[in-house]
């Protein structure tokens, strides 16, 4: 869920996953999305030369 605080003890499991500082950051700023199966689905431009690659290729 966005917008919720683990420093409040706001982090069950079930609101997502663990990620690294520098995704999480990312993430927080709308500057990539992820679908429902954890998989990155969009990458601002900015981000495109150290993330694209993680892309989700459309199958």
């Amino acid at each position: 869920m966005h917008g919720r605080n683990w420093r409040d003890g706001h982090n069950p499991a079930e609101d997502g996953i663990p990620l690294r500082v520098d995704l999480h950051r990312a993430y927080d700023r709308g500057l990539m999305q992820f679908d429902d199966e954890h998989r990155l689905i969009a990458v601002s431009p900015d981000l495109r030369g150290p993330y694209g690659q993680y892309l989700r290729r459309p199958t």
